[in-house]
Formats: structure tokens, C-alpha cells, sequence
């Protein structure tokens, strides 16, 4: 029978990715974005004055003039009836979040020449099962019919990628933190083959509650108080940027400066306050794994190495939170940990994927 052409979409919080394998079972294509080259676009979404839905950047450009028009936190809302106003429009969740991976499935059509046969989504191991209904929706949604779509669970396709083709024996956890979610899944490899024992998720370990908890402390600091309407808006906005930006300036740093431009501001953040920050953060999801090691007979002592994917594992102050449990490795490329995983073939037995055991 011949091979499927298959497209992976990674529906991140933040970013989308995708990449797809074609029917002659080559290495996997990494899309990319036509004018920047970059292999992500922000997972966001907006409304044109003429009705028209806007993706990624074009998204973006939109939020801070109008804000009620914009949708950045989509993901986040499947499984939820109640619809939102967009542009004093309302939509459900379900359709918004197809628009993200329309734009995937625009972007690799063009790339590859083709359409494709099946598609795989990525849910994050915490979603509910209204969750995981809604994200098949999504799916469908986006053209592709009932029976082409499946999901894998984040952890399990982290996995997939991070240890590579012929994983070295032994017994690992890989952790992908990205926007929104913290994945972990411990993973026995033998002769070659990975096998995912169990797996953990945490919605509010990602690099968003990093932020969420950088702008509060910003807030108080800097005595910024809240403002009215649109107003109150914009702020909110510029201060997620500014959270983000020395969050990830203080990758690269010892200390991260940022401008707040409607309020004339220079905010500044040092690695120790980021560090005070981080912990109680990361404090319940590494909890959570080693809670799984310990249903599993396992603890942290025993494990060959924590591997770390997803964009949030580069700063070195996430990193140490982990460093202090067990020996790390990188995946090959961190940011596309998932979205490689899902390309690996499986043999599903239903739409939906647990790849535990």
C-alpha cells in the first residue's frame, strides 16, 4: 500500500509549527513562513474590517490598536461553548483555533506542491476529554475529513524526537515546557526501541505563568496601577511583551532591561528575581514527575538524564531548577521537539493517541 502524505501541526499556546513526510517515507519537511523563514508563526488570531480572519503576525498587528479584535489565547478556550466577541462578532474556540491550522496547512501546500492525506494534532497531557473532542473538531474544521485526523499527546511525541531514531538504552524523562503547558514523559529505551511508560502535564507551569508571574511583579514594583477600557488593554499587552523580552534577554544575560512605551518606562529584571520567580512556578510540575517516577518504582537517581525540548528549557534559570535533579540533555532542536514527534509513524488504533505503555 502506499505511504500517506502527512501533515504535523504542533497548536502550541504561543507559537504553531509544522512539518510533513510525503509519500516516499523520506525525512520530515520543517514549514517554514514565506517571509521570515522562520519555522513557527504566533498562535493568534484577529478580525479584518472586511470580515476577514487574520493569522500569525497579520494577527498580531492588530492587537494593540485593536485589541477587541484579536485572539491570542484560542488554545486555551477548546472544550468551552461559551463563544467569544471578535471584531463584535462571536465565534466559538473550535472555529477560531482551525484558523492557525488552516495557515499550517496553507503554508506546507504551497511548500510541498501538494495537499495531504492525513493530519496529526498535538494535545497537551492535561487536556480533558471535551478538550480532545474540540481539537478533532479543530481539525475538521480545517478540511481535513473525520477519519484522516488524530491527535498524540505532547509528551509522547516530545519523546518521539528528543531521543532520536535509536535511542540509547536506558531509562529517560523528557520534559517540553512551551507557552502554555509543562509535558513530561519517562521513557524506557532498550535495543534501540523507546517505549513511553507514563506521562504528566501541568497547564499552569509554562512559559506564560513565567510571565504572568514577571508582570505582576513589575506591576508592584513599579507601582503600575490599572487603567480603563482599551487602556487597560494595550497595557496588559505591552507588559506580557515586556515580560516575555527579559525572560528571554536574561537567557542570554545577567541582567534584562525593557521599554514600556505607554507609560515611559524602563523595567529591568535580574537573574535572582527571575530565579524567585521561577521556582514556585516549576515547584508542582516537577513535583508531578517525581510522583511519576515513584508510581513507576523509579526516582531521580535512577534516571540516565532529564531531556529538555521546548523553548522555555533554554534559560538557564529554568534549566537549574532541573539541573539540581538529574544529569540534562538537549533535544536536537528544542523548539521543534513535537512537531518532528508527530511526523514518526505510528499504528493507531483509534483517532486519538494515548502512547502510554
Amino acid at each position: 500500500m502506499a505511504r500517506e502524505w502527512l501533515l504535523a501541526v504542533d497548536l502550541g499556546t504561543t507559537w504553531t509549527r509544522a512539518a510533513y513526510t510525503t509519500s516516499d517515507g523520506g525525512a520530515p519537511v520543517v514549514v517554514r513562513v514565506p517571509a521570515t523563514q522562520l519555522a513557527w508563526f504566533p498562535t493568534a488570531v484577529a478580525r479584518s474590517s472586511d470580515g476577514r480572519w487574520l493569522v500569525g503576525d497579520a494577527a498580531r498587528s492588530r492587537r494593540i490598536g485593536r485589541p477587541d479584535w484579536y485572539w491570542s489565547d484560542v488554545k486555551r478556550e477548546l472544550g468551552q461553548d461559551e463563544p467569544r466577541l471578535v471584531g463584535g462578532h462571536p465565534f466559538a474556540p473550535v472555529e477560531a483555533a482551525a484558523q492557525p491550522v488552516l495557515h499550517a496547512a496553507r503554508l506546507a501546500r504551497r511548500q510541498a506542491g501538494r495537499g495531504f492525506d492525513r493530519l496529526v494534532l498535538s494535545a497537551p497531557v492535561c487536556f480533558s476529554a471535551d478538550q480532545r473532542a474540540a481539537l478533532l473538531e479543530v481539525g475538521e474544521n480545517a478540511g481535513f475529513a473525520p477519519e484522516t485526523v488524530t491527535i498524540v499527546d505532547e509528551a509522547a511525541a516530545a519523546a518521539r524526537s528528543a531521543l532520536g531514531p535509536r535511542p540509547e538504552d536506558g531509562t529517560w524523562v523528557v520534559i517540553d515546557i512551551g507557552g502554555g503547558t509543562f509535558d513530561a514523559a519517562l521513557v524506557s529505551a532498550d535495543r534501540g526501541v523507546a517505549n513511553v511508560l507514563d506521562q504528566v502535564g501541568d497547564d499552569a507551569a509554562g512559559g506564560r505563568a513565567l510571565d504572568t508571574a514577571i508582570v505582576a511583579r513589575l506591576r508592584d514594583r513599579y507601582q503600575i496601577e490599572d487603567a480603563d477600557g482599551e487602556a487597560e488593554r494595550r497595557r496588559a499587552l505591552y507588559l506580557r511583551d515586556a515580560a516575555r523580552m527579559l525572560r528571554e534577554e536574561l537567557s542570554e544575560g545577567r541582567a534584562a532591561d525593557v521599554f514600556l512605551p505607554d507609560l515611559l518606562l524602563e523595567l529591568s529584571l535580574t537573574p535572582a528575581q527571575l530565579r524567585d520567580l521561577v521556582e514556585p512556578v516549576m515547584a508542582p510540575a516537577i513535583e508531578s514527575c517525581s510522583a511519576m517516577l515513584a508510581r513507576n518504582d523509579l526516582s531521580w537517581e535512577k534516571i540516565n538524564a532529564l531531556v529538555l525540548a521546548g523553548g522555555a528549557t533554554r534559560g538557564p534559570t529554568v534549566r537549574a531548577q532541573f539541573a539540581a535533579l538529574a544529569p540534562l540533555r538537549d533535544a536536537a532542536a528544542p523548539e521543534l521537539a513535537v512537531v518532528l514527534g508527530l511526523t514518526v509513524p505510528t499504528e493507531p488504533s483509534n483517532r486519538t493517541i494515548l502512547s502510554v505503555g
